[in-house]
């Protein structure tokens, strides 16, 4: 702005030189002179003409420099801050309920009171029987087992099928001093629980009889022992087989138990 204001400054004085000729030293103050002046001389005529262009010169000059100013701070004002808006309220969040899981079925568990071979059923298996002569029992055996090699005691004898899976196996053995039905279902009952899942134990004293069954190899083959106890002898029968062959095992299972004849007790 200072090179403007120079700039008009000097069209000014310009101007002034060029109407009244160059600038002197001012007289001194005559008060006749200056109320001749006043009173509209033509002294006074000769001056006022350059003055009021003077004059008219600076007013252009100042507005001119005022609305360069205005312009400037307009330029230098700083944005206004938007006012911030109301905040949107959000809508509130769907809450979806998964639905409910189907129940699925039970399990198939077998507890202690249950015991894995199925009832009885009928069967059109054909079956041969088994007697011991030294402890005097007898067994039935389906025939689709095959005998294995007697052993050399003569206490009992293996059947198998022929892909060695199911084995039924009947022997019989000295009785231990004060055996019962009871004692040797316990014992046999700790080494099922010690090879496999134990699942089924049974003892009546009145007939002298225990039952011992459960899982071996996790769960894949089903052990069942059915055991009589007397005063001299132990009488066993003993069937092992997979589980995927229940549905024909355990009808041979149900029938071997029903038709089993014990030695003398």
């Amino acid at each position: 702005m200072n090179d403007f204001e120079n700039t008009v400054k000097t069209a000014l004085n310009d101007e002034v030189d060029e109407q009244v000729g160059p600038r002197r030293t001012p007289p001194a103050f005559d008060a006749t002179r200056s109320a001749a002046r006043r009173s509209g001389g033509a002294a006074g005529s000769r001056w006022l003409r350059p003055l009021l262009a003077a004059a008219a010169v600076v007013a252009v000059a100042i507005g001119a420099t005022a609305a360069v100013d205005a312009i400037s701070n307009t330029q230098r004002v700083a944005p206004a801050t938007p006012r911030p808006g109301p905040t949107p309220t959000p809508a509130p969040a769907q809450t979806v309920t998964p639905p409910a899981p189907s129940t699925p079925p039970p399990a198939t568990t077998t507890s202690p009171t249950q015991s894995p071979v199925a009832p009885s059923r009928a069967t059109s298996t054909t079956w041969t029987t088994y007697h011991n002569g030294r402890y005097g029992f007898s067994a039935q055996i389906p025939a689709e087992l095959t005998a294995g090699p007697p052993p050399t005691d003569g206490a009992g004898l293996t059947y198998r099928s022929t892909d060695g899976h199911t084995e039924e196996t009947v022997s019989a053995s000295a009785a231990p001093a004060g055996a019962t039905a009871t004692s040797q279902g316990a014992e046999y009952a700790t080494q099922l629980s010690r090879r496999g899942e134990l699942t089924y134990t049974n003892v009546d004293v009145t007939a002298k009889t225990f039952t011992v069954s459960g899982y071996l190899y996790g769960g894949t083959y089903v052990e069942y022992v059915r055991g009589v106890v007397g005063s001299q002898s132990v009488y066993l029968l003993v069937w092992t087989y997979p589980t995927s062959q229940r549905s024909t095992a355990d009808a041979w299972v149900q029938h071997s138990v029903a038709t089993f004849q014990p030695g003398p007790l």
